[in-house]
């Protein structure tokens, strides 16, 4: 083979490397730079990847780890779990929480991956926007680049916690509703249906001019009972129409609430044999949103819509598995400010899961909602109904008979119970209060819940 090979002059440089030459020193030299600029970049990827797959929430930074999805449907989301063990599905969108001095047109700006931005929530104080990502691969650094801006509070991704918020408030066996513990707490509040119609305020105002809103799975007004029914507003945050009637066979939750408030029975208002019982507010005006998912963005979404109706009352006979930020912050907002001041009654269920209720777990852990446990008609707590120190009343929860989605003409009678029955009550007397007061505040409507309706109520 020739000298001036390349296998000569590659075996003469190996040579004189293991013999410790001047090769040797230029090639550790190198080696070393190298070996430092790969570790260099693995640290920095390794705590880019750390900092990016996390988000705040209530000052909390959690890690979010990514997962396979957990069936087919699934794959065109990303799946993370949390460190609080909560499973969450995300896509390109973010949800920014911004100073009032912000629009559209400034947030655009903010990045150049930033494709669409829409106006979620105005609040007295603060807006939340939706923003629409170009790419997923920059999903987290546009989040965390975002958090650095002055007059942006909090950025999240827009999370799917669950595809029907009402899978944890489902009818409850009757097992648990005919022999209920004893209350482990002291009854704050409590009244059996019925016992509603003997009293003045439903007989002399049935909630006429009053506005409630309802937030749920959609609503079947097709039916005789509701014909008279004022609705107000109707729509759907998922197809963005102005229909809010049920999209699926299992949506019939939404029904059952608008019958204990709206339905009418020619006189006969509760008729366990023939009939099912009577709306308690038939002449108030009724706001149908449908909203049946648990997207951040469609749940905020929900609530400008029914502060934008001027909504007195809001029913969400509902939680989702993960109080977010976002949310406690319309609820908040809507109490303090809405109503010219007096406040927005934002009335949530307390769940059917039979526990005491911690900070920050869900909807019914905040302070500024009106939340509703249940009881039975001798005002005891059903062993179903969480509780805790957020629970500002529990309202009767048993089987009371309702109208449904009507099902090819089958029929549209069904049974309603549990917390979400509560919460309905509860909506249904205060939208009575402040038609008979409509100078009534948010707080002198949760003192009567507290330390009134016993008395005026049970007998």
């Amino acid at each position: 083979m020739p000298k001036n090979s390349l296998y000569l002059r590659f075996t003469t440089f190996w040579n004189n490397l293991i013999s410790g030459g001047r090769e040797t020193h230029v090639f550790m030299r190198l080696f070393n730079m190298k070996l430092f600029a790969c570790l260099s970049l693995l640290i920095y990827s390794l705590a880019h990847v750390c900092l990016a797959s996390s988000m705040e929430n209530f000052g909390q930074t959690y890690q979010l780890q990514a997962m396979q999805p957990a069936s087919s449907e699934l794959s065109g989301f990303n799946t993370y779990q949390t460190e609080n063990n909560k499973q969450i599905l995300t896509t390109n969108r973010l949800v920014m929480k911004a100073s009032t001095k912000m629009n559209k047109i400034n947030v655009q700006s903010l990045h150049v991956a930033i494709k669409n931005v829409t106006l979620l929530y105005q609040g007295h104080d603060f807006q939340y926007f939706l923003l629409t990502i170009g790419s997923e691969n920059h999903f987290f650094e546009v989040m965390n680049q975002l958090m650095q801006q002055a007059g942006i509070y909090l950025v999240q991704p827009d999370i799917l916690q669950q595809k029907k918020k009402n899978a944890f408030n489902q009818q409850t066996p009757l097992s648990q509703l005919t022999s209920p513990p004893a209350s482990p707490t002291p009854m704050k509040a409590s009244f059996y249906l019925p016992d509603i119609y003997g009293a003045t305020l439903w007989q002399s105002n049935k909630g006429q001019g009053v506005k409630i809103a309802v937030i749920d799975d959609g609503f079947d007004l097709s039916h005789a009972q509701f014909v008279q029914t004022k609705l107000l507003f109707s729509y759907d945050s998922e197809t963005r129409l102005l229909d809010a009637s049920p999209k699926a066979a299992k949506d019939s939750h939404g029904t059952k609430i608008a019958s204990i408030l709206f339905a009418t029975n020619d006189g006969d208002e509760f008729n366990r044999d023939k009939k099912v019982v009577s709306g308690m507010v038939p002449l108030a005006d009724f706001i149908a949103i449908r909203q049946p998912d648990t997207w951040t963005s469609n749940t905020i979404l929900s609530f400008q819509l029914a502060k934008l109706s001027n909504a007195d009352v809001i029913n969400c006979s509902w939680h989702s598995l993960w109080l977010l930020e976002p949310i406690y912050d319309v609820v908040s907002d809507l109490a303090r400010y809405g109503r010219s001041g007096k406040g927005t009654a934002v009335v949530f269920s307390a769940g059917n899961q039979g526990k005491k209720i911690s900070p920050n777990e869900h909807e019914a852990s905040i302070d500024k909602a009106i939340v509703i446990g249940a009881v039975n008609q001798q005002g005891k707590k059903y062993k179903y109904s969480n509780y805790g120190d957020s629970v500002d009343g529990f309202f009767y929860g048993g089987r009371i008979p309702v109208i449904t989605q009507q099902i090819n003409k089958k029929g549209n009678k069904g049974i309603f119970n549990g917390t979400s029955l509560a919460a309905t009550i509860a909506t249904g007397y205060i939208a009575g209060l402040i038609a008979q007061d409509s100078s009534i505040t948010l707080k002198q409507i949760e003192q009567q819940i507290q330390q009134n309706i016993a008395n005026k109520v049970l007998h």
